[in-house]
């Protein structure tokens, strides 16, 4: 019987190779969807439509949820809504602006 045991340590040390090598591919492989990274986007413009405006940033089709919205840099007072309230499709969008008492969105 004193034989047959002789290959023990052997197997022992090839299971923790094994298992060590499964733990660093589980570490280094993700597995599922990734999170996307959250992006700015910059208003450009003052306009209520149009290239650069706060409407057409929002509605682009690559501002996904967790973004913002830079409003920092526009030189206006004032973006009037004429032509309505803006449709916000995400679930969660920041906006950055130069401050409350520097610029304010009217609808």
């Amino acid at each position: 019987m004193p034989a047959a045991r002789s290959w023990y340590p052997l197997a022992a040390a090839i299971a923790l190779i094994c298992a060590g090598s499964i733990a660093q591919a589980a570490s280094s492989t993700s597995i599922g969807p990734h999170a996307p990274t959250a992006q700015s986007w910059p208003v450009t413009s003052c306009a209520d439509d149009g290239p650069g405006s706060l409407r057409q940033v929002v509605a682009n089709n690559q501002t996904q949820s967790g973004d913002t919205i830079d409003l920092s840099q526009i030189q206006c007072a004032t973006i009037t809504l004429s032509t309505g309230a803006i449709d916000i499709p995400q679930n969660d969008l920041s906006l950055r602006g130069p401050g409350a008492t520097r610029l304010t969105i009217d609808a």
